[in-house]
């Protein structure tokens, strides 16, 4: 098992639907509000994670109501958030802990990364191996 240490953000995003974009001065209103556990270093973490690696994840968690959620996101076996660009990263960096030459490991990055981009929201995106190994060999 690949061994990796990411250092990084940890942040709730806040997520509101709306019709249209709004003009300069105007406001709109969103049809549905929803926070999603996020930020560049613990998504990665969470994609290495997901594609196979053991992850521990060094970041700042705020005192205010979100905090105790991130933790427990980031404390879960099998946390799930979304992003292309972290789930390419982290599988990456999961198949280059692996010594997979680097072709292989960017092919199957990107077959991760591709993946988490097929599918709707934030909670269910990132694959786990056996998916991306799937894809890879398709």
């Amino acid at each position: 098992m690949t061994h990796i240490v990411v250092l990084g953000s940890t942040n709730m995003d806040l997520v509101t639907h709306v019709e249209k974009p709004p003009r300069r001065g105007e406001t709109v209103t969103g049809r549905e509000f929803r926070t999603l556990p996020g930020g560049k270093g613990a998504n990665q973490a969470i994609a290495a994670a997901h594609a196979g690696a053991s992850v521990p994840m060094i970041g700042a968690v705020g005192t205010d109501s979100y905090g105790p959620r991130l933790r427990a996101t980031l404390e879960l076996p099998h946390p799930r958030l979304r992003s292309g660009e972290e789930t390419f990263v982290g599988a990456l960096a999961a198949a280059l802990g692996e010594e997979r030459p680097i072709r292989e490991a960017l092919r199957w990055a990107a077959a991760a990364s591709a993946l988490s981009v097929q599918r709707p929201g934030a909670s269910a995106s990132m694959p786990y191996r056996s998916e991306i190994e799937a894809q890879y060999t398709s």
